[in-house]
């Protein structure tokens, strides 16, 4: 794709078809980049920081606003938000943003999470997910446009963000979008998650639909973090959970020693291992414990002792 091409779109034609149709897919690739461009320079944005990102959205190629793109025209048009109110509606927290812009224009706008049933963490990254919607959608309203923000898409069970190269316009293979929770990279990234956090490393959870580089790249990125955490981990740092924990399997493992049951490596707890993994394998202990109690106790003599 080369700038003659992209110089040779038809600035009327490119426009008319976007505002007749509503889907940029419709638009050759050279027709697409100018048609970006334009709506950055309208706004007086650099396409060069990918203000916007596109999504398919009831069927139709279509942009929404990037975090940049919000930060930028924050600037641009001196917005500035004048108060915020909270409150809480059957569990749905709401927040609205007041604001004005340099012009001494007024406006508002809510940003709204469910709230229902989160605690700690979660409940303070909710919160501040509805702020954060607040004043972005304030900001675009501000600017009169009517563009979907960033944090708004997820919100939309239809949209699905597309990947597509912002110099040539063309739109990048749809087959690396993971979309379903059943596909095997996704269940492994699920799996490394939970790792990484029973190892209490603080992590913001992906959601579907996404590129599947970034879900690979994430992944590969936690399973660093959960190997230098393990590294790190000392047996002083323990909770006393834990240390519980751990004593209990010792203990069981005695038992298992003095009835000659066989205890496999993954029965075996480690102080890397998290609190439920531990538990789960004194769970299975006490089970082979209770069976061979059932069945009499010591096998005898010369009894053949089959591996579990």
């Amino acid at each position: 794709m080369t700038e003659t091409a992209i110089a040779q779109a038809d600035p009327g034609q490119v426009l008319e078809r976007v505002i007749i149709s509503g889907d940029l897919s419709t638009l050759s690739p050279a027709e697409r980049v100018h048609y970006y461009r334009e709506v950055c320079n309208s706004l007086g944005l650099s396409p060069y920081t990918k203000p916007f990102d596109y999504l398919r959205l009831s069927g139709k190629l279509t942009l929404y606003a990037a975090k940049n793109a919000t930060d930028q025209l924050r600037r641009i048009y001196g917005v500035s938000v004048t108060s915020l109110e909270q409150s809480e509606v059957q569990g749905v927290y709401i927040v609205t943003a007041f604001g004005k812009d340099k012009d001494g224009r007024i406006d508002s706008a809510q940003g709204a999470v469910y709230i229902k049933n989160l605690h700690g963490e979660d409940l303070a990254n909710a919160m501040m997910k509805a702020e954060t919607k607040a004043k972005r959608r304030l900001t675009l309203s501000m600017c009169g446009l009517g563009f979907l923000d960033a944090s708004d898409v997820d919100s939309e069970p239809e949209a699905q963000r597309i990947s597509v190269d912002h110099t040539t316009g063309e739109i990048i293979d749809e087959a690396d979008i993971v979309r379903s929770a059943d596909e095997r990279v996704w269940q492994r990234y699920v799996h490394v998650l939970g790792e990484a956090q029973g190892l209490g490393i603080r992590v913001t959870p992906l959601r579907l639909p996404l590129e599947r580089g970034v879900l690979t790249d994430e992944g590969q990125r936690l399973v660093q973090l959960i190997k230098d955490r393990k590294a790190e981990l000392e047996p002083d740092e323990l909770s006393e959970e834990i240390q519980a924990a751990l004593e209990d399997n010792k203990r069981l493992r005695d038992q298992c020693q003095e009835l000659r049951i066989p205890v496999p490596k993954n029965l075996r707890a480690e102080a890397i291992w998290t609190l439920g993994v531990i538990a789960a394998a004194n769970e299975e202990l006490e089970r082979r414990i209770g069976e061979r109690s059932r069945e009499g106790g010591v096998p005898l003599e010369g009894q053949v002792e089959l591996p579990a």
